[in-house]
């Protein structure tokens, strides 16, 4: 497969076979580590391969939410890619699949959503997301939560308030900008 057609199956499906096959090619784990610590962040860290990554490890294949939109920022609205690497970049997370009952199923008709879900089955879900309101600018958000006794659907429950609090919140800024 061309690194092409990887990073769709990852950005759309969550392909984990694809995660793996991209990221042996570059670099495996301490190359993505390394690629995030020059983007100036020191919170996230890649240390094994999908699955081994999503069983819970102490420090190991960690970040917070902070961190992320960190490093999503300096990607998708930055210039560590090209436009065009944005732009495709983007389009695929906007088509991703597996988040659809996260942070994109609390939007508003007419916002577009780019992200990207993960979650460890047994105890953790997580979205970050570009989100594109009407008539403004992009907006990065992002969602961890960990419960070891809620299950994924009661995990996906509590990302969506999250949006719904999110979606309020841009609201209620485009009222404040108004008055």
């Amino acid at each position: 497969m061309s690194v092409g057609d990887l990073t769709q199956a990852i950005l759309e499906y969550s392909d984990n076979t694809a995660a793996i096959l991209l990221m042996r090619s570059a670099g495996g784990p301490s190359g993505l580590t390394k690629f995030v610590r020059g983007l100036g962040d020191a919170v996230t860290r890649s240390d094994r391969y999908e699955p081994k990554s999503n069983q819970y490890r102490g420090a190991l294949d960690t970040t917070s939410p902070r961190a992320i939109v960190g490093s999503a920022h300096k990607i998708l609205l930055g210039a560590v890619l090209k436009p065009a690497s944005r732009a495709r970049l983007e389009a695929g997370m906007v088509a991703c699949k597996p988040g659809a009952r996260r942070i994109r199923f609390s939007l508003p008709e007419g916002w577009l959503i780019g992200d990207r879900p993960g979650e460890n089955i047994t105890e953790e879900s997580n979205d970050y997301a570009i989100v594109r309101p009407p008539s403004r600018a992009p907006l990065l958000i992002s969602t961890y939560y960990d419960a070891s006794n809620t299950n994924t659907a009661g995990r996906e429950a509590v990302i969506r308030e999250a949006g719904s609090v999110f979606v309020k919140w841009v609201q209620l800024g485009e009222v404040a900008d108004r008055s």
